[in-house]
């Protein structure tokens, strides 16, 4: 699906919007990832911790990461990122910097005349997704990457930098020592 900011329905869309965790859940429910007590044991803690409702459902326990993120793709209308559609180089790294990539979890894929293909890891924040079309003036075609395949796309493509960059934040957090 072409990113296009008009086109959203953001009902639907928007993690914090009032329909969005109705509607999604409703769509785990109808998939069989969850079940009614736990759609509304998540609607709960969302309500209590002011968190978005996907961060609540894995949180919970309630559904994987994986499936959590097949499901936000359908319902946005974004497949998932396809192995074969992983660059084997950094696209665009003069123009796109390793830490908008790595801060808003916007993973560059493919870029030509029509437009730049992004894995996104939160494909529910459409801002890094409109500032990447302003910078490199192409409408953004948008794949769903998980977290963790997120990072180690990242590690993968810039190497050295990337996993100094995921040290660095891990230590200044104090996970690592």
């Amino acid at each position: 699906m072409t990113f296009a900011p008009a086109d959203i329905d953001r009902a639907n869309v928007a993690p914090r919007g009032a329909e969005f965790p109705q509607v999604f859940g409703r769509r785990l429910v109808d998939e069989g990832l969850i079940d009614a007590h736990g759609l509304q044991r998540a609607l709960r803690a969302m309500a209590a911790t002011g968190e978005r409702f996907d961060h609540v459902l894995t949180k919970l326990g309630l559904i994987s990461e994986s499936d959590l993120f097949a499901q936000l793709a359908a319902h946005l209308g974004n497949a998932p990122v396809s192995p074969e559609e992983m660059p084997a180089a950094p696209v665009l790294p003069d123009l796109i910097e390793l830490k908008f990539v790595q801060r808003h979890g916007a993973l560059p894929l493919a870029c030509d005349d029509r437009r730049l293909l992004v894995a996104t890891s939160d494909p529910l924040n459409d801002e890094p997704l409109k500032a990447l079309a302003y910078l490199v003036e192409r409408p953004i075609e948008a794949r769903v990457i998980t977290p963790v395949e997120f990072e180690r796309a990242v590690v993968a493509l810039y190497r050295r930098d990337a996993q100094s960059d995921f040290d660095e934040a891990i230590s200044l957090r104090g996970d690592g020592a």
